[in-house]
């Protein structure tokens, strides 16, 4: 199992035996729904301690990419920074954010004919032989 967490899958096991036995008791509707909701209630539980779980696991899997995603390392870098080094980090960020947002705003089409124009080119040389570099 990958989140090694027998004891959660022990405990729906045990309520799913609970809510089939409801049948055989001699219970009245209301009652019947009473305990159907509190036993709702904790298998929402214990799928919210596994979706915890498995966010956790992403996330650790992630970091232990070593990609450089998101601010944190600039963010350390711009809040000890003074004087020409705060501009620069401050130019820099707004410049790479304001790009990504013009580029963002070109939509969907254009980078699909930009892509296509850019695998047209490459097979094409890869037709005559040319070497790519």
């Amino acid at each position: 199992m990958l989140y090694e967490d027998m004891n959660n899958v022990e405990k729906i096991k045990n309520i799913v035996k609970e809510i089939e036995g409801l049948s055989d008791k001699e219970l009245g509707k209301e009652q019947k729904l009473a305990l159907l909701k509190d036993k709702e209630g904790d298998l929402s539980k214990l799928y919210l301690e596994l979706q915890k779980l498995s966010i956790d696991y992403q996330l650790g899997h992630l970091t232990a990419l070593d990609l450089p995603l998101g601010w944190t390392a600039e963010y350390k870098e711009i809040t000890s920074a003074k004087g020409n080094m705060l501009i620069y980090f401050a130019v820099k960020k707004i410049g790479g954010l304001t790009l990504t947002i013009l580029l963002v705003t070109f939509g969907a089409p254009f980078w699909n004919d930009v892509l296509s124009a850019l695998f047209g080119i490459k097979t094409m040389m890869l037709k005559r032989d040319i070497p790519l570099k």
